[in-house]
């Protein structure tokens, strides 16, 4: 009984670890979407500018 306690204890903190892991995983994702946010409307605008100015000079 003592022996099956401890595997399941065991069992628990790998559970625990892997879900702690994901959730690591998971903010890191969200931190470079959110860079990635907000570069994005940056570089439509530099986007914009230079076919802006490719049709103007042609």
């Amino acid at each position: 009984m003592a022996k099956g306690s401890k595997e399941e204890t065991e069992v628990h903190r790998a559970q625990r670890w892997r879900s702690d892991r994901v959730a690591m995983k998971r903010t890191a994702a969200m931190r470079r979407l959110e860079r990635r946010h907000v570069q994005t409307p940056l570089k439509t605008e530099d986007r914009r500018q230079r076919q802006q100015l490719s049709a103007w000079e042609r």
